[in-house]
């Protein structure tokens, strides 16, 4: 996972993926043209956050993340564990599948601005509601 602010999207140059891919989700965001190549997707939200009790894990086999805030703030809990228990069988049409919360699940704060880079395999709830209060976001999540 990568956390970061779009500001410093100098520092990932030597990662020509990633790089592209931040170049087009800041193009995108700034209403720009954008070169759709480096992607495998891209879309803008707007949502309400969940309750915590509300999310789901979810993991990707063949995509990466970038969950990138334009307004409001967002919590997206994350997990490392290799021992989740599974709530939906993988599909291989969406590339997710579906896992219970654990007790030990953390978290990362996503404000404007703010980006996190969810590599696959690694099991995260986005949309979750900060300080247990529903609030609408806006957000963009590019597929890689």
């Amino acid at each position: 996972m990568i956390y970061d602010n779009i500001c410093n999207i100098e520092n990932y140059k030597n990662d020509s993926k990633l790089y592209d891919a931040l170049i087009v989700l800041k193009q995108f965001v700034d209403g720009e043209i954008y070169d759709e190549k480096s992607i495998a997707s891209i879309s803008k939200q707007e949502c309400s956050t969940r309750l915590h009790e509300e999310a789901k894990l979810e993991n990707h086999h063949k995509y990466i993340d970038i969950h990138y805030v334009i307004t409001g703030a967002e919590k997206i809990l994350v997990s490392t564990r290799n021992d989740l228990e599974r709530i939906s069988e993988f599909s291989e049409e969406n590339d997710c599948e579906l896992f219970a919360i654990p007790n030990d699940v953390e978290s990362v704060e996503l404000k404007s601005g703010e980006f996190l880079v969810v590599y696959q395999g690694e099991s995260h709830a986005p949309k979750v509601a900060i300080s247990g209060e529903r609030k609408i976001i806006t957000k963009v999540v590019v597929k890689v």
